[in-house]
């Protein structure tokens, strides 16, 4: 997980391009800002995989409290870039995130796969990683998964 005083640049532009490819809207330099943000806030986390120090993998989550569960998180972002893809790395980023929000007692997170390209791909991820699965739209499938 990146804190403060972490170069962000790769986990950065990796989260402008998975913004631009999922045809978002947001400008290059509120996605910087906002990444740099998350750093210093404890409820929040982001997460980048390298190899031989070039970013290949990013995720951001947020924990959140409500009164029947105590904490619970999103998992906002996930993105690998194509050349890893396959190779378990979502699974690894995965597992540090699920650590994290153990550590702050988060009794589960939820995650939308918005692509509808990649549905029944993500949907059967999803399903292998024991997660409940439902469809709130078109294009649009949520994953809920505990992590106590």
């Amino acid at each position: 997980m990146l804190g403060p005083a972490d170069d962000i640049s790769g986990a950065v532009l990796l989260l402008q391009r998975f913004v631009r490819e999922e045809g978002f809207e947001t400008p290059d330099d509120a996605i910087a800002a906002n990444a740099r943000k998350m750093t210093g806030i404890e409820a929040c986390g982001l997460f980048v995989a390298e190899d031989r120090d070039a970013a290949i993998g990013v995720a951001t989550v947020s924990l959140e409290f409500g009164i029947e569960y105590g904490w619970s998180a999103e998992m906002g972002d996930l993105y690998v870039v194509p050349e890893w893809r396959g190779r378990g790395l979502s699974g690894a980023i995965i597992a540090e995130i699920e650590a994290f929000l153990k550590a702050r007692g988060a009794c589960g997170y939820q995650t939308a796969i918005l692509s509808i390209s990649r549905v029944l791909p993500s949907h059967a991820a999803a399903r292998r990683r024991r997660c409940s699965v439902g469809v709130t739209g078109t294009a649009r499938v949520w994953a809920l998964r505990a992590v106590t």
